[in-house]
């Protein structure tokens, strides 16, 4: 069973973002990387190379993207803000944190190809729409 998964958050005026929710509560600051990042697979795709750049360092390193701090290891990812003290970022193997860019990357694609039941992607909003299936011409 998964500790995490995903799913697209759509606000009253129609906005629409990639977000997460955890099962295992020790994940649950994955959900910056996604807050940083998910609004395109190339950017979280591109902070996934980076990390998997440092992890082949012999020391810790910082990944950072605007408040997002990921000190790597190659072990470990210790995942937070940039205003957050040490003890309030979370230790997690690093294989978890790539695993869960990886996932977060073929959702957001799912979604960018409208294959979510129910939700138009922003990109496809001028071309798609949402009708009663008595209202689609089945011949």
């Amino acid at each position: 069973m998964e500790k995490f998964d995903f799913y697209i958050r759509v606000f009253s005026n129609g906005d629409q973002y990639l977000s997460s929710f955890f099962l295992d509560n020790s994940l649950s600051n994955l959900i910056y990387i996604i807050d940083q990042l998910g609004h395109s697979a190339l950017e979280l795709n591109s902070f996934k190379e980076r990390i998997l750049q440092v992890q082949k360092n012999d020391k810790r390193s910082l990944v950072s993207y605007n408040t997002l701090y990921v000190y790597v290891t190659d072990e470990y990812c210790e995942v937070g803000q940039n205003d957050f003290k040490p003890n309030e970022f979370q230790k997690i193997s690093t294989e978890i944190v790539i695993d869960y860019i990886d996932k977060a990357i073929l959702y957001f694609e799912k979604y960018s190809n409208g294959d979510i039941p129910g939700i138009i992607p922003d990109s496809k909003k001028d071309d798609w729409i949402i009708v009663p299936k008595e209202s689609v011409n089945r011949e």
